[in-house]
């Protein structure tokens, strides 16, 4: 079972499994109250979802539901939004709402609040002004620090090879009331790997949505949504030097709801069967979800489903043995599932 709606304990979106969009079978599953998060629940292809009154319930591959008490069944509803106590106590002076990341023997947290930039994107004022990175073999800590104006403008850092190394390395988005947000890579050591370019006015946000071989050719890019709020652009971005430099991007898309705590209404899988890896994420009224396709000409919309009514929780996938399984809730009170045999 999962419990973590950025799909992987990295933080890096990118979901197992390969389905094809436009084909797979579409279940939609009547809920007594409108969904705000699903998770995978065990190997069996059920779902486990919270809806607004707080309630939950289990959803089985076949539409069945049961209710359950929201704090039982292994999957209380604020891990989603959150760390347990246990978790950030590995940590000193945490973001009281940040997701803790793992790769290997490396934790990472957003450390340090400030109130210091009062763009609330995510719902409340606080910020962090850096992150620590923990060595669970070592002992070691390293602590990164942004200095005034800038803030990181997320719930958590993300963890992923950017550069193709084959060394793990850190991503934040740095913000500040000037320029805006701008995506930055660190090394494990703290020391600075690549950045983007800011958005150049203040007020303005990137939701990191991963890192993976997204390429026309498999080559290792960055993705997030510039602006999810307004005219939202997925861009891709390839490290050359000490810049992280844009190569594709494609407008009026959204990962994210202004105010809210879910940064993960969208993911990069296999969304068309063909073996590469694409983007999925929504329409900007997010009544449609769609997989974007990298080609030698920028970006190609290669699927749309009708979800109905607007989104209303992040996107979840699941990949048992059989069949990979796509998942999002919308504002009609419906569970919408997609599956499709695995290639």
């Amino acid at each position: 079972m999962v419990n973590r709606t950025d799909l992987r304990a990295s933080g890096n979106r990118v979901a197992e499994g390969v389905f094809d969009l436009a084909v797979a079978e579409r279940l939609v599953v009547e809920l007594e109250g409108q969904p705000v998060w699903v998770l995978p629940f065990d190997s069996d292809g059920s779902w486990y979802v919270v809806v607004d009154s707080g309630a939950a319930v289990i959803v089985g591959p076949d539409g069945s539901t049961r209710s359950v008490e929201a704090s039982s069944e292994r999957v209380p509803p604020e891990i989603p939004t959150g760390a347990s106590a246990a978790q950030l106590g590995l940590f000193d002076n945490p973001l009281p709402d940040t997701r803790v990341v793992r790769d290997g023997s490396i934790v990472a947290a957003l450390v340090s609040p400030t109130d210091r930039y009062d763009h609330g994107v995510l719902g409340d004022d606080l910020e962090a002004a850096g992150v620590q990175l923990n060595d669970l073999c070592t002992g070691e800590r390293v602590l990164i620090e942004v200095s005034s104006p800038d803030v990181i403008e997320g719930l958590s850092p993300l963890l992923a090879d950017i550069d193709g190394d084959g060394e793990t390395d850190v991503l934040v988005t740095v913000s500040n009331d000037d320029t805006g947000a701008r995506l930055v890579a660190y090394r494990l050591d703290g020391s600075l790997l690549a950045q983007s370019e800011p958005i150049g006015r203040g007020n303005r946000w990137r939701n990191q949505l991963g890192v993976a071989p997204v390429g026309p050719g498999g080559e290792l890019e960055v993705v997030d949504v510039r602006i999810p709020h307004i005219g939202g652009v997925v861009e891709y971005f390839r490290v050359e030097g000490d810049e992280l430099v844009l190569v594709a991007s494609a407008s009026e898309f959204t990962t994210h709801v202004i105010g809210s705590r879910n940064l993960d209404m969208g993911i990069v899988a296999d969304g068309t069967g063909d073996g590469d890896l694409d983007v999925v994420v929504l329409t900007q009224d997010r009544t449609k979800l769609v997989v974007l396709e990298r080609s030698v000409d920028g970006v190609d919309l290669a699927v749309e489903v009708d979800l109905g009514s607007p989104a209303s929780t992040n996107v979840a996938v699941q990949s048992p043995v059989e069949n990979t399984a796509l998942a999002i809730g919308n504002q009609d009170s419906q569970l919408l599932i997609w599956t499709s045999a695995s290639q």
